[in-house]
């Protein structure tokens, strides 16, 4: 079953996945299908990329 993975740092992804994993979930088509899984999908996904976000921009403001 397909997954969707948000890592903060994913450049060395080809070597596989090693570190940290902000959001890790699979998805089905199902999940799709309906209107509010997929809301909750897209709610879940969004939270991960500004949770990284928000700790990259944390982690380079206290070094500046």
């Amino acid at each position: 079953m397909p997954r969707i993975i948000v890592m903060p740092d994913a450049k060395h992804l080809k070597e596989g996945i090693d570190g940290t994993i902000l959001y890790a979930e699979q998805v089905a088509p199902e999940h799709l299908d309906d209107l509010i899984s997929s809301e909750q999908i897209l709610e879940l996904l969004e939270g991960a990329v500004r949770q990284e976000r928000a700790i990259v921009g944390a982690t380079a403001w206290t070094y500046c």
